[in-house]
């Protein structure tokens, strides 16, 4: 094309655009002035001279954004093949940045590109590619897409799928969220096995991210005998998009006409192809399709009119939006169920007649409690939840009406829930029935409950509790709890300090009635409730499950009643072993009664051939478990039978080392006298260096026929690590001048640790006199040397001592050799002897382990005679 050629197409395009509004745009119209004429005059003065040639740039487009900026696109020759490139433009017609080139294969031919451009100025740039050129028959459609600042944001994208035969003429037009379409002439369907005579117009959705939406789609199927060519495209805001094309009837040279097609957002064409003018006479060719700003679109064509060639123009509206609508009614009662229906929508305002219409909850002002609703198909609006007046009244709700051309309005109502007199509530009993076992604490039964009153009448009411089925020594009694205080003396309860009721009844199948006086509240009747208890006063229980009914009536005037909850209690029919220490402490070589107050209860009063166990469960060789027979029971270590009041009521075996306790009892066993044996069982260990604590279980089977077991009772029997001394005599008689006595000739030392490594002992009179003498002698194993105060055992070296005249305590100190037969060896050579004056004296012996442990002091009086 030479440089006249170019002009006078660029001002034949600048003609159309002053007559209408510019094709292939995102619904805004391209005003082309005089800024525009300008423009592709320096456009043209643009192009680069080759020798005496024009490197000619053609088939040029543009596009404008919100802002006034503009993208153009162009066609010019380099090395013998045409490529696509483009200049960014501001609103002041400055270059933005340099020219770029749009294509990014570069075998054959470029060419015819169109750009559509977005308001934010994104944009999409179009051409007909025939790099897969073969024998004249294959061209493409490509496209590419770029952000605002002008940087691809996507590879050239082949349009087409069908690569046979010639796809040209693009076209392209974006929405406001970026999504596109192209459009195409092709003439595939001449091809076998079609053989139809004639181009076709195609068409391709995109998303904003270049993503094909669907396939390729034929916009003109009823058309396919004519030569469709020239398509044009545009979209609105919303993605609807309308498509104009030229067409003929036949190839014989008849005049042509327009031929349009509108399809929706999803690529669902509104209806078939159809003729866009009216007067058809004459040529009608180059339709541009533009969005028009207030809604639908407008269709310019040039055609031959009945005088001269103008401009034409065909509009096109999608329809009038609903402008009201409303809802049959608004109230709903509280407590009404899930799923009411509230009301129907209806009454839609809309200019547009023979509509069909369909409601959905949307987000926006008013949608608050959309979540509290649902719209069925029908148009009516139900409840999603049950309503409670006390809590929230009105709902705020936010509703679309659609009608069936794609046009929506938007409302906002406000839903009611009008008061009802409720009565009372008792919800979330306990699913799983409470368990009292025999002289248990008093069971708790309904703290789980929540009282509900909606309208808050709990002032003046009363809460009834009944037994259904109890027995004779059931209980169901007010005791103390969180903030409640129960009076036994004029039957008052009080919640947080304050008198709110008095309680009556309670005992067997009589109800225990709380009635509440004006000082009630939610908070007071639903702790009261929950200081509810059920005991029974007998230790063997009748054992059944008891039924427990509870109901609220509130304190209105009519006096509404709660529906009754009711709880179930079983009652246990096994034994249960209590008040045993879950831990004691043991001393060596002393007796320990380990359950000194233990109790016993069974739910079924079978104490008569019960059995009662207990065993150590990390037993040692040298403990023993045995009954020691004080007051009133016996216990016969030769039969091993044991009697309580006189009258032999069990037999025991084992206790010893590992072998558990058994205590067999035979007819006479009552809860008492097994009660009274259990508290005389006792546990004792003979090893002077016993450091393991020791594991108790208690376990009682009864005497039913299954011999119902107890829970088994655990006890930690914790080995105390305090040395103890025993075996010193608590007086002695010695002589002044006379020779040296001994005074712990029969001493023991015991120690939980077995620290005797490194332990100490302190030997003093305490009120000594002049005179008087502690110190320590050879004999047998044990070696004294007065001259280094050293102590030998066997020969080995095992300690020293210091001191021992007058009050001066005698100190023995043991080294890491020293063992327990060591120690009390050399602690029974300890002598006495005086030469000071008669009368007697006080001996203090301790001594302190290797681990700092240190006994109680053993005292001893000397007795000094003349």
């Amino acid at each position: 094309m030479v440089r006249s050629h170019w002009l006078r197409a660029i001002r034949q395009r600048l003609r159309i655009s002053a007559a209408g509004p510019r094709r292939r745009r995102s619904g805004r119209p391209f005003q082309a002035g005089l800024r525009g004429e300008s423009l592709e005059v320096r456009q043209l003065l643009s192009a680069t001279p080759i020798g005496g040639q024009t490197n000619a740039v053609t088939f040029p487009d543009a596009g404008r954004d919100a802002n006034g900026n503009y993208v153009v696109t162009t066609n010019r020759v380099e090395n013998g093949n045409q490529e696509v490139y483009a200049q960014r433009y501001n609103s002041s017609d400055q270059p933005i940045g340099g020219e770029f080139h749009v294509n990014q294969t570069t075998t054959n031919d470029q060419r015819f590109s169109e750009v559509a451009i977005n308001s934010d100025g994104s944009f999409v740039i179009v051409w007909t590619s025939t790099q897969d050129y073969n024998f004249s028959q294959d061209y493409d459609v490509y496209a590419r897409q770029y952000n605002a600042s002008g940087t691809p944001i996507s590879n050239e994208i082949r349009v087409n799928t069908q690569t046979e035969g010639r796809q040209q003429q693009p076209g392209v037009a974006i929405d406001a969220d970026g999504d596109f379409v192209v459009v195409w002439k092709s003439d595939y369907y001449t091809f076998s096995p079609f053989a139809i005579s004639g181009y076709s117009i195609f068409a391709q959705r995109y998303n904003a991210s270049g993503v094909a939406q669907g396939s390729n789609l034929l916009v003109n199927p009823t058309q396919l005998d004519t030569w469709a060519h020239e398509p044009s495209v545009a979209m609105d805001d919303t993605g609807n998009f309308l498509i104009a094309w030229e067409k003929s009837t036949t190839q014989s040279g008849s005049h042509d006409g327009i031929g349009a097609r509108l399809y929706s957002a999803n690529g669902t064409p509104d209806g078939s192809d159809f003729q866009v003018e009216t007067y058809t006479t004459g040529w009608q060719t180059v339709p541009v399709v533009v969005a028009d700003v207030g809604g639908g679109f407008s269709v310019y064509w040039t055609g031959e009119g009945p005088n001269a060639t103008s401009i034409y123009r065909q509009q096109y509206g999608l329809g009038a939006a609903p402008t009201d609508f409303g809802v049959s009614n608004a109230t709903i009662a509280e407590n009404d169920p899930i799923g009411t229906v509230i009301g129907d929508f209806g009454g839609v305002v809309d200019g547009d007649s023979g509509q069909a219409y369909s409601y959905s909850l949307v987000a926006g002002d008013g949608d608050v409690d959309n979540a509290s609703f649902t719209i069925n198909g029908s148009g009516q609006l139900l409840s999603a939840e049950k309503f409670n007046f006390e809590t929230q009244d009105t709902y705020l709700i936010r509703v679309k009406v659609s009608d069936s051309g794609g046009f929506s309005f938007e409302k906002q109502f406000t839903i009611t829930v009008t008061d009802v007199n409720d009565a009372p509530s008792l919800e979330n009993g306990a699913l799983i029935p409470p368990v009292y076992i025999a002289k248990d604490v008093p069971l708790t039964i309904f703290d789980s409950v929540i009282v509900t009153e909606e309208d808050g009448e709990f002032a003046n009411s009363t809460l009834t509790l009944q037994l259904l089925n109890g027995a004779g020594n059931d209980k169901l009694e007010l005791l103390d709890g969180f903030l409640v205080t129960v009076n036994t003396v004029d039957s008052t309860v009080s919640f947080n300090g304050t008198v709110v009721g008095t309680y009556s009844g309670g005992t067997g199948k009589t109800a225990l009635t709380i009635s509440f006086n004006s000082e009630a509240t939610d908070a007071a009747v639903n702790l009261v409730l929950a200081a509810v208890r059920f005991s029974n006063s007998s230790s063997s229980p009748t054992a059944y499950t008891r039924s427990v009914s509870v109901q609220l009536t509130d304190g209105s005037s009519s006096h509404l009643v709660s529906p009754a909850m009711l709880a179930s209690i079983q009652v246990s029919n096994v034994p249960v072993v209590r008040s045993v220490p879950a831990t004691t402490n043991y001393q060596l070589g002393s007796t320990l009664f380990v359950a000194p107050s233990g109790t016993l209860a069974d739910g079924g009063g079978n104490f008569a051939n019960s059995i009662l166990t207990v065993r150590i469960t990390n037993a040692g060789a040298t403990d023993l478990l045995t009954v020691a027979g004080r007051g009133l029971v016996t216990f016969n270590s030769g039969d091993g039978s044991i009697t309580y009041k006189g009258t032999t009521v069990a037999t025991l075996t084992g206790g010893q080392g590992t072998t558990p306790l058994s205590i067999a009892f035979n007819g006479n066993g009552t809860m008492e006298s097994i009660q009274a044996v259990l508290r005389q069982v006792t546990f004792s260990n003979t090893s002077q260096t016993l450091s393991t604590d020791r594991k108790l279980a208690i376990q009682l089977a009864d005497g039913s026929a299954s011999h119902a077991l107890s829970a088994v009772v655990t006890q930690t029997i914790q080995i105390d690590t305090t040395p103890v001394l025993r075996g010193i005599p608590t007086s002695y008689n010695s002589r002044a001048g006379a020779s040296p006595v001994g005074l712990l000739s029969g001493i023991t030392v015991a120690d939980g640790g077995n620290q005797f490594a490194g332990s100490s002992a302190s030997i003093q009179l305490i009120n000594g006199l002049t005179g008087d003498l502690l110190t320590l002698t050879s004999k047998d194993n044990v070696a004294i040397d007065t001259g280094d105060s050293s102590i030998r055992f066997q020969g080995v070296l095992v300690g020293s001592f210091t001191g021992g005249t007058g009050s001066d305590p005698l100190l023995i100190t043991f080294n890491g050799s020293a063992n327990l037969a060591a120690v009390q060896a050399v602690l029974r050579r300890l002598t006495f002897s005086t030469t000071g004056a008669v009368g007697d004296r006080t001996l203090r012996v301790t001594f302190s382990d290797g681990s700092s442990n240190t006994s109680a002091a053993a005292n001893q009086t000397v007795h000094v005679l003349a």
